[in-house]
């Protein structure tokens, strides 16, 4: 009985070794083809997708990097943001780079549902392949019992509520032609609980369920649906200025998550972020909160800081 025993232990014990071998050389293949495949010259072709790509919040940043990447694809691309100025010096850059064309929609996606009333008009005679729901507005660390309610739906308007119009808007004319692509950018503080970041945090990951619910209900429609969850990229949201290894430029960061397409439904978009997120995959919880607690408390207390001497600046300046 002891022999027999140990026989069945022992194939268990070999079929385990066998299933979390194939487990990892599957990972390494996948890391393969979306992050070296594509720095060898071997991309995803976007225009297959379509004519027209739409990316929203695109004046700064992550979404200003995914419009450059885009179109040197050769897409023109719809630029929607709230700021005329910058919209305007966008567009003359890449039709002078890539020799696209543009089109320029102001809206402030602060305001509520009324912001989006006509624009499926205005956006009804092109083919649109792409969607890229990239605005969004973060907040300093704060706790949730000291925010304003505007502030509360400023956040909600901006993170969630214009992913779901603007994919409303435009996801019927993808689903008809059978080709689309729709990526929204959520963030790794929708992964991972981010206390005192509570409604940002809380709001990507409403973009991450969002997007598993969407890509499920389109599947086998020709229509491809991805969530990109960085961890901090050098923009001004992050107010990071100096990228390095662990936080890329946006330009880097894009063209390392364009390579993760048809790889990766759920992309942290480069592999230094995959690193981290398998990383803090396997610390338990109770420790990444209490250490993102304790880290966001002193950025709070640097931050009031700041806003207390500006004041008082501004007071002696009276």
């Amino acid at each position: 009985m002891k022999k027999v025993m140990d026989s069945f232990l022992s194939a268990v014990g070999a079929l385990a070794v066998v299933y979390c071998g194939f487990k990892f050389s599957l990972s390494l293949l996948r890391g393969f083809r979306a992050f070296i495949l594509p720095a060898l010259g071997f991309k995803n072709n976007l225009k297959r997708y379509g004519a027209w790509a739409v990316v929203t919040g695109c004046t700064d940043g992550i979404g200003k990097a995914y419009v450059k990447e885009i179109a040197r694809q050769g897409i023109n691309v719809v630029l929607i943001s709230r700021n005329q100025e910058k919209l305007n010096n966008l567009s003359e850059e890449i039709r002078a780079q890539f020799r696209v064309n543009t089109r320029i929609i102001v809206i402030d996606f602060v305001d509520g549902v009324e912001v989006y009333d006509g624009l499926e008009e205005k956006l009804s005679d092109i083919e649109i392949g792409i969607l890229v729901n990239n605005v969004g507005v973060s907040h300093y660390p704060e706790f949730f019992q000291n925010y304003q309610r505007d502030e509360c739906w400023k956040m909600l308007n901006v993170n969630c509520l214009s992913v779901l119009m603007m994919t409303h808007i435009i996801l019927p004319q993808m689903i008809a032609r059978k080709k689309g692509l729709v990526l929204n950018i959520s963030s790794a503080s929708g992964q991972f609980p981010v206390p005192l970041l509570q409604i940002y945090s809380s709001t990507k990951a409403f973009v991450d369920f969002f997007s598993t619910c969407l890509r499920n209900e389109c599947s086998g429609s020709g229509v491809d649906v991805q969530c990109v969850l960085p961890f901090y990229v050098a923009t001004k949201m992050s107010r990071i200025r100096k990228p390095n290894m662990m936080v890329p430029s946006p330009g880097d960061y894009v063209r390392q998550a364009l390579g993760t397409l048809g790889v990766y439904s759920r992309s942290q978009g480069c592999w230094t972020h995959a690193l981290q997120a398998y990383l803090m995959g396997h610390i338990p919880t109770w420790i990444t909160e209490k250490i993102t607690f304790n880290f966001n408390l002193a950025r709070r207390k640097a931050v009031l800081k700041k806003l207390a001497e500006k004041k008082e600046k501004a007071g002696h300046d009276d």
